[in-house]
């Protein structure tokens, strides 16, 4: 009841604060700025959705055509249940709120392999700036279209990909580097450079990413995360590490690398408040006496009511402590020092560098850049890495690309006015603030969200977040890594009786170093979810008919799995592979 009571405080102190200042937000959300930023975040994301689409090329007929694991009718029951409502209106609203798919529809080679082309196509013409509207709209759904026709390949790379290519597409992100920006400049000599856009989806995309990576670190709540451990057990898994093991006179420094990991992750949100303190100096932004009063009361409020919901519930742990008490005395004093540093304007220069861009910007470009080093997840951290850009104003990356093209800089536009009109902005900004509370239900942690406000507006943010394709689950080695590494062992058993082990996984496979494997994925999600989920017995039929067109047809399909267990850190013991005596499905073929 007092958690409860706490967040309806401290929500409504943080509305009335809002409130009170809508007219410095409206400002900062709807100002014109230099489109050099969100062109160049355009091409490097554009790139990573090309390169995880094609690394799927192996998969491709398996997991999204009629020859595969599951048919569009299947997969459209088993993803899209909504779309065989009896009811019209149900029907739409499902294909409003999605998974959609062309692909439940139209589920041959034939057509697998056009939706590929206009994908192709399509985001070709988004990454070089061609109709970069309609090229991005169209590439969008093309990709939405691929990545919801089958969910068992899904990991955190395609749900980055997708939320920012949202935030993308609303952006007017064609016109710089691009050809529609090289024939206006052509066709128009006399007018700027660099024409401005509204300034609102890179700042909504700076946020997006401030949400994904402190939801991640504040997630990592285990005892492997607080001991130090996590990047041990990370580095021995077989399927994902680059390079296994790590040797023991490391440890120590690993448990250092744990840390620093986890609290990048967990306070990279402060990084807003930098954002938001440049546009405020830049702007010359002060409040009123009242106006400043008011924030001041509400701000006081809020860090009270929060500070009791983190000394009942130990909840968020800013940094890598074990206790309720440890955890708020942290989460305090950073509320009191960014306070200190918010209504101070001589606040000494030291006092604000935890909050500055920079810092962080090079914190988590190093953190992802490890990552991708060491471990072998895909795409996921070149997107993470992609979506740093929006952080850089439009003349910091011009300077960039100039140091390293010689052409491009120069200053950008400037000018005071808004965009849209008075209308626009209001129907634009309750969407966002919409967005924004859905955002926001996101990071509160589920043990303090007030039953009434969960009850109350989840299903309908949540029915946003669908809507606008923008769901989020952000969790990755979250509350603790695996600490095995549990293999699929398929084996069919033929005509005469014979069981044939098919070799699968990395029993029988030589484990890769530098290529990413998106069997790996698939194969832990058939045996996280097991023989009732929705994949294993697709998977064994489709299994049957691969064997049937070779050979005479199978009895019978079984799933094995195999356990990896990965030794505790002061274990000299080596891992090994124990394999489950009986199947956890067994699926007839015929």
């Amino acid at each position: 009841m007092l958690v409860t009571a706490c967040v309806w405080t401290s929500l409504l102190a943080i509305a009335v604060a809002l409130w009170t200042v809508r007219a410095q937000w409206s400002r900062f959300w709807f100002e014109l700025e230099d489109p050099r930023s969100m062109a160049a975040f355009r091409i490097a994301l554009t790139l990573v959705a090309i390169a995880n689409v094609a690394g799927l090329w192996p998969w491709h007929a398996m997991l999204l055509s009629s020859e595969g694991i599951l048919d569009g009718a299947e997969a459209a029951r088993t993803f899209a249940p909504g779309s065989f409502a009896p009811g019209l209106l149900e029907r739409a609203w499902a294909i409003v709120t999605g998974p959609v798919s062309l692909l439940y529809l139209f589920d041959g080679p034939a057509a697998l392999g056009l939706h590929l082309a206009v994908f192709g196509l399509s985001a070709l013409a988004f990454l070089v700036g061609w109709r970069t509207r309609a090229a991005g709209i169209v590439m969008f759904f093309a990709m939405d279209g691929l990545l919801v026709r089958n969910f068992l390949f899904w990991e955190g790379t395609e749900i980055v990909i997708r939320v920012f290519t949202a935030y993308l597409v609303c952006a007017r992100c064609g016109h710089a580097y691009g050809v529609d920006a090289w024939r206006y400049r052509r066709d128009h000599p006399e007018k700027p450079r660099y024409r401005p856009i509204p300034a609102w989806p890179r700042r909504l995309a700076i946020v997006q990413l401030a949400v994904l990576l402190g939801t991640t670190g504040l997630l990592k709540t285990g005892d492997a995360w607080l001991d130090g451990d996590a990047i041990y057990y990370a580095l021995h898994s077989q399927h994902y590490a680059r390079f296994v093991g790590a040797p023991s006179w490391s440890l120590g420094l690993l448990r250092v690398v744990t840390w620093v990991a986890r609290t990048i992750e967990a306070l990279f949100p402060l990084v807003l408040v930098g954002v938001v303190g440049r546009w405020a100096r830049a702007h010359g932004e002060r409040l009123e006496p009242r106006a400043r009063r008011i924030v001041i009361v509400c701000t006081g409020i809020t860090v009270v009511a929060t500070t009791v919901v983190v000394a009942t519930t130990g909840q968020p742990r800013l940094l890598p402590v074990g206790t309720p008490a440890g955890a708020t005395v942290v989460w305090l004093g950073l509320c009191l020092g960014t306070g200190w540093v918010v209504y101070r304007p001589d606040a000494p220069r030291w006092a604000r560098w935890p909050y500055r861009r920079g810092p962080w910007l090079v914190a988590a470009a190093a953190l992802m850049s490890g990552m991708w080093l060491s471990m072998n997840i895909g795409w996921f951290h070149p997107a993470v890495l992609a979506c740093l850009i929006p952080l850089l104003e439009g003349e910091e990356v011009g300077r960039i690309v100039q140091r390293l093209t010689g052409r491009g800089g120069g200053a950008g536009p400037s000018t005071s006015r808004l965009a849209y009109g008075p209308r626009g902005r209001r129907l634009v900004g309750g969407l966002l603030a919409v967005h924004l509370m859905a955002l926001a239900l996101v990071v509160i942690p589920s043990s303090v969200h007030p039953p009434a406000l969960r009850a109350a507006i989840g299903p309908v943010l949540g029915a946003w977040l669908r809507a606008t394709r923008t769901q989020q689950s952000w969790g990755m080695w979250a509350p603790e890594p695996r600490m095995d590494d549990p293999m699929l062992r398929v084996v069919v058993v033929d005509a005469d009786g014979v069981p044939r082990d098919l070799g699968t996984d990395l029993y029988a496979l030589r484990r890769p170093v530098l290529g990413y494997d998106r069997r790996w994925k698939i194969n832990g999600r058939i045996l996280s979810t097991g023989a009732s989920g929705p994949y294993a017995r697709p998977f064994a039929r489709w299994h049957c008919r691969q064997w049937a067109e070779g050979h005479a047809p199978a009895r019978r399909v079984e799933l094995y799995q195999l356990d990896w267990a990965i030794p505790p850190p002061t274990s000299s013991q080596a891992a090994l592979v124990v394999a489950r005596p009986e199947p956890f499905l067994s699926e007839p073929c015929g």
